[in-house]
């Protein structure tokens, strides 16, 4: 599923994650960058105790999870990929995880939690295409590591970004699942399939 870049992916949203207080990503730094606020938490048992986010976590298709983080976007997004060579070389992720992705791509699980369905951008190859969640609060995969994506005008936007090991059959399983109901809002290398 390569040429793959993006697909609506349908799990469980627990109504009570979208009130989840403020107060509770403070238990970790925060990193704050000119366009996203976030809170990243890399000890997955601390994901864990929160109930919403065991029920997300417990629904993907993940061996094992790296990174759990939360993005409330300030500003605009420019282009650019989640996992990128400087990743890899700044030990900031391990050469089993940067082949297990690179092989599962798309392996970007993100989660809408807030936000607009319709701002989210992805560069096919040839084009920038806008891409449609079928409502917010939705989960996302992505291509993490080749195409840009950028979110334009959505400031306040928050989501969840999932990142680790993926258990390659689970994760097929799911793509597959979802393609068959969400094929009309999936996009391709070159809108190719």
């Amino acid at each position: 599923m390569n040429n793959l870049l993006f697909l609506p992916i349908k799990i469980n949203i627990p109504d009570i994650i979208h009130s989840i207080d403020d107060n509770l990503y403070n238990l970790n730094k925060g990193v704050y960058f000119e366009t996203w606020s976030a809170t990243q938490f890399t000890n997955i048992n601390e994901v864990k105790k929160h109930p919403s986010f065991k029920i997300i976590i417990e629904q993907l298709p993940f061996k094992q999870i790296t990174l759990f983080k939360q993005n409330i976007q300030l500003k605009d997004v420019m282009a650019h990929v989640d996992v990128n060579v400087n990743h890899h070389s700044k030990g900031q992720i391990s050469n089993e995880e940067h082949d297990n992705i690179l092989k599962n791509e798309p392996a970007g699980y993100r989660i809408v939690l807030k936000g607009k369905k319709d701002v989210l951008e992805i560069f096919d190859g040839k084009d920038w295409k806008k891409v449609l969640l079928p409502e917010v609060p939705f989960a996302y995969i992505i291509n993490s590591t080749k195409f840009k994506h950028r979110v334009v005008g959505d400031t306040g936007r928050k989501t969840l970004y999932i990142r680790g090991s993926l258990d390659e059959n689970l994760h097929n399983q799911l793509i597959q699942k979802n393609l068959k109901e969400y094929y009309n809002y999936a996009l391709f290398e070159n809108n190719t399939y």
